[in-house]
């Protein structure tokens, strides 16, 4: 059940990303997300606690691709809200980044 949820999911943003696209975003996202968004992306990671305002909670979230990807690439103050999260670019790439936001999707219950 859990691979018809990850390819919904997919279908949603677009482009359809491969099983590999999703395990890099999904290393990415432990890498480098985690500590905000928290493990389950509920947006209470040990940094993310302490944040006002709290960190996307991208359970109950709806996805706005351009949006999430401009924040993700740019930084979140790229996209009128805090300057919480400091921009991915030019650390990762556009396909990383794409890919960490399929694999953000499939958090989604």
């Amino acid at each position: 059940m859990r691979t018809g949820l990850l390819l919904v999911g997919l279908l949603m943003i677009g482009d359809v990303a491969s099983a590999e696209d999703l395990v890099q975003g999904k290393q990415i996202y432990a890498q480098d997300c985690v500590v905000c968004h928290g493990l389950k992306g509920k947006g209470n990671g040990p940094s993310g606690k302490a944040l006002n305002p709290k960190p996307t909670d991208f359970t109950t979230a709806i996805p706005n691709d351009e949006e999430w990807f401009k924040a993700t690439k740019l930084g979140s103050k790229a996209v009128g809200k805090s300057n919480g999260m400091e921009a991915a670019s030019p650390k990762l790439s556009d396909a990383q980044i794409r890919n960490v936001l399929a694999y953000v999707k499939t958090l989604k219950p």
